[in-house]
């Protein structure tokens, strides 16, 4: 069999055709109309063409966790993560009088895991901490994301070393406490008789910036490097200021929540054009028009990559007639060789197309209790049940036979999965 210049992967189409069916007694005599008699086919050689392509952009504001790191993956090259984030004030203060002294300013994330490397040396990360020097408008329509960027003073609050391993200290959950220069607090005392509260918090600081030093980023080999989980929208996550009054020796806090619903926080990430990328990934980017064969296919979150099916010929199966789809599905085997260690795979892949109007649209098998997006642990596979849309494109339907698979739409920009297919 002469191989096409196309990706070809698996897909399994049970398909009912309209035949004619006779009595067995008396074969002149019908005993279903001939338009209305089944015939059982099989397929598993529907032609599919596979492309990679780069994601459209996605909204990374308002989610209830940010990533945090720099990543240097075998495959698909470097890639970082940084966040912006507002507070708001949980108290108001007023200055009175008196003198104050500030003791010191922590910054505290709540952690939640991470993906790659994590361990003490080839995970290692240094941190850099920002003030911000504009404010953070209300997202626009569609809101903020991966490519927004907020101008920051180029001083560093703080610059902090640490590995994405966390746990937990007696009763506090995981997180990360940074000191930040303590001069920062003072401005919060500045004035005698001054009041700060929720509605002139954002005068006083307008955000923070966090990324990771980009010396780090340039000195990480392949395998090396990881991403951290941080969930801002915890009541750990905050900015404490500890001060006292000269004229006495106990200790208060001033709170900076970033968990508060009128907080504003935006990921960014990087991919640097995949130039540090597997020249098999490279090529397969480069290939818009799928003229180079391959045995590859590949998968990003975080404003990755994602692959496009077309399925050319599918129409031809009612040539003969009309078509009931018992069951279609898609096969996706995970390459063995990856390290899932490492790199481990989401439990399921999110199937769309993009309609007329632009917009995606899931597919609609969704709703349906057989619906399975899945991987199978045994075999590696994840099997992707498409009935209803194989079914609506035979009828005769205005939707598109090219459509999508990639990270499921909740974790493309709150999970770093990357993924290798057969």
């Amino acid at each position: 069999m002469t191989r096409l210049p196309q990706f070809l992967t698996g897909i399994l189409i049970c398909l009912c055709l309209l035949e004619s069916c006779t009595s067995e007694n008396d074969p002149n005599t019908s005993v279903i109309p001939t338009s209305d008699s089944l015939l059982l086919t099989y397929s598993d050689t529907t032609t599919l063409t596979a492309f990679i392509e780069l994601d459209d952009t996605i909204r990374t504001d308002a989610t209830e966790r940010v990533l945090l790191g720099s990543m240097y993956d075998p495959v698909f090259g470097r890639c970082t993560s940084a966040f912006y984030s507002t507070f708001t004030i949980s108290q108001s203060l007023n200055t009175e009088l008196n003198t104050y002294t500030v003791d010191s300013v922590i910054l505290t994330m709540r952690a939640e895991g991470g993906y790659g490397d994590l361990s003490k040396f080839t995970g290692y990360q240094v941190l850099e901490v920002f003030e911000l020097t504009e404010d953070i408008p209300d997202a626009p329509i569609g809101g903020y994301n991966s490519t927004t960027s907020f101008d920051y003073n180029p001083v560093p609050l703080a610059t902090y070393g640490f590995s994405p391993q966390f746990f937990p200290l007696g009763t506090e959950p995981s997180s990360i406490r940074i000191k930040l220069n303590p001069a920062f607090g003072n401005r919060f005392f500045a004035t005698p008789n001054d009041t700060v509260n929720s509605a002139n918090v954002r005068d006083y600081i307008k955000g923070i910036y966090v990324r990771i030093n980009p010396t780090v980023t340039a000195m990480q080999s392949p395998g090396q490097g990881g991403m951290a989980y941080f969930k801002l929208n915890s009541d750990v996550s905050s900015l404490k200021v500890y001060y006292r009054k000269n004229s006495g020796t106990v200790t208060n806090i001033l709170k900076f929540p970033m968990a508060t619903t009128s907080n504003k926080r935006v990921n960014v990430f990087e991919h640097f054009d995949y130039v540090d990328a597997d020249p098999a990934l490279q090529t397969k980017l480069a290939d818009t028009t799928n003229t180079i064969v391959s045995d590859k296919l590949y998968i990003q979150a975080l404003n990755g990559i994602r692959i496009k099916v077309k399925m050319p010929y599918l129409m031809n199966y009612v040539d003969s007639g009309p078509i009931i789809v018992n069951r279609a599905e898609f096969v996706l085997p995970i390459d063995p060789t990856q390290d899932l260690h490492l790199y481990d795979e989401p439990d399921n892949l999110m199937a769309y197309y993009l309609g007329s109007d632009g917009l995606i649209h899931f597919m609609p098998d969704i709703p349906y209790t057989y619906y399975d997006s899945f991987l199978d642990p045994v075999t590696q596979q994840y099997k992707i049940v498409l009935t209803q849309y194989v079914q609506k494109i035979l009828n005769g339907e205005n939707i598109p036979s090219e459509f999508y698979f990639d990270i499921p739409v909740l974790a493309k920009y709150t999970d770093a999965f990357r993924m290798v297919l057969n």
